[in-house]
């Protein structure tokens, strides 16, 4: 600490301006926002500093993400982290407001008394000043990276919201179509049966086949619905809100990164990650600081002041510091050290995750692509032959109504398996992008879409 006179206040003037000025330097940094646009930009994420728009119309992919970032409430309170950190910066490079000591002293049996006035300063905060201005500099620039890291994620829940309704919706279309056709045989199975052409049995069967598959469009039904609420809330829509999406998934891109590729984009574009690496720098220079100033406790330099009760004046420098007889801050250092291991153990932690992730991730997605080309390339174009072989058998009186309805039926529930499939990969896809922390390219061609009327009209069944 350093203290100043009131009463001679010539040179200690000049040794106080110097630290008075330096105190009041600190402003607070104001391009926090630019550097998250940056961040985002570069993981292609839109900025949420653009205008809310309504929620309204067919919504695109990209539509729906953008008026998440602008409408949600969370983005907003995410960026007032922001705005905390930079009062830190602020604080880091301002010192302690001086302190003012007075003190009135009396003598034993009566006389006059003696006065002294000062000015205390804190000088050991002036020595600390770079390295905390420094280190709460890479602490703005990590409320930065944490502030992108929950943008982007919010973008990531809402795509996957997006790619979920649309699943939802056409599972539901197709699940129509299942319903439908399990109910003309149902309907068909009653008149055959009313006709005494059908055992009792067979129709009893035929019933439950078709109370089930109405139980699963309900069911289906508040899939959808529940996935529409879990967008809309994303996206802030107000319940009045006529909004849709897309009819059809789009299908599945026609190349995927390798895993090395993948690997390499995660370690180097998730921002959590550089998040910890930041971490460990600055813990490191903490360590370093414990370590160099291990001796510095307090310390006062300045000038007294006193009059006493014959009106002599006294003015001349002090100085006064803490000895480090117990301790020379060993707990300081060793709290330090075990802040900077923990740090890059939590560094490397992530890394080892992110790389079995992303394989683990990859080798799903390949799974589930090979899968939907089964079923697109040879699963549901052979059904789709039986379907027209069993009509000619049908029409030519080899074959039953039931079983070209059974065999419709069966079409229609490998199509719903299709649907399923094709979201199953947006769904993987996504949470592979939120793994290596960027958009991945895409290369996609047309919309999974098909005939959704229903399968075959009451009367054509009822003329077979």
């Amino acid at each position: 600490m350093s203290r100043f006179p009131v009463g001679a206040l010539r040179w200690p003037t000049l040794l106080i301006l110097p630290i008075l000025m330096v105190a009041c330097a600190g402003r607070p940094p104001d391009d926090g926002a630019a550097r998250i646009d940056e961040y985002l930009a570069a993981r292609d994420v839109p900025s949420p500093q653009g205008e809310s728009l309504p929620v309204a119309g067919e919504l695109s992919r990209e539509q729906a993400v953008r008026l998440a970032l602008t409408r949600h409430p969370s983005v907003v309170a995410e960026y007032q982290q922001l705005d905390i950190a930079a009062a830190d910066v602020m604080a880091a490079g301002q010192l302690d407001n001086p302190r003012l000591s007075l003190s009135l002293m009396y003598p034993h049996g009566g006389g006059s008394h003696d006065t002294g006035v000062g000015i205390a300063q804190g000088f050991a905060g002036l020595l600390l000043r770079p390295a905390r201005m420094r280190m709460a500099d890479d602490q703005y620039q990590q409320a930065a990276l944490r502030i992108s890291s929950a943008v982007q994620q919010l973008a990531v829940e809402t795509e996957a919201a997006w790619f979920a309704l649309l699943t939802a919706e056409q599972t539901l279309a197709v699940q129509r179509q299942v319903t439908r056709a399990a109910q003309l045989r149902a309907e068909l199975a009653q008149r055959f049966a009313s006709a005494g052409n059908l055992p009792a049995i067979e129709l009893a069967t035929l019933q439950r086949d078709a109370a089930e598959a109405q139980l699963t469009l309900l069911r289906q039904r508040q899939r959808r619905d529940n996935a529409r609420a879990t967008l809309g809330e994303l996206m802030d829509a107000p319940p009045e809100a006529e909004w849709s999406v897309p009819a059809a998934l789009p299908l599945p891109s026609h190349h995927e990164p390798s895993v090395a590729d993948l690997t390499d984009m995660a370690l180097s574009r998730r921002l959590d990650l550089q998040v910890l690496q930041l971490d460990s720098a600055l813990f490191a220079d903490n360590l370093t600081l414990a370590r160099r100033y291990r001796w510095l406790g307090e310390l006062e330099l300045g000038v007294e002041h006193e009059r006493e009760g014959d009106g002599t004046r006294k003015t001349g420098p002090s100085l006064s510091f803490s000895l480090p007889l117990f301790h020379r801050n060993q707990a300081g250092v060793q709290r330090a050290e075990a802040q900077q291991r923990t740090a890059l153990a939590r560094e490397q932690q992530l890394t080892q995750q992110l790389r079995h992730r992303v394989r683990a991730l990859h080798a799903s997605l390949m799974l589930t692509r090979e899968a939907f080309t089964v079923h697109r390339g040879t699963l549901l174009p052979a059904l789709a032959a039986v379907v027209e072989h069993r009509q000619e058998r049908v029409n030519f009186m080899l074959d039953g109504v039931f079983d070209l309805l059974a065999d419709k039926q069966a079409e229609l529930t490998a199509r719903r398996e299709q649907v399923a499939t094709l979201g199953e990969y947006w769904q993987v896809r996504t949470a592979l992008s939120q793994t290596v922390g960027s958009g991945l390219p895409l290369m996609s061609m047309g919309t999974l879409e098909f005939d959704t009327a229903a399968p075959m009209d009451h009367e054509h069944g009822a003329h077979h």
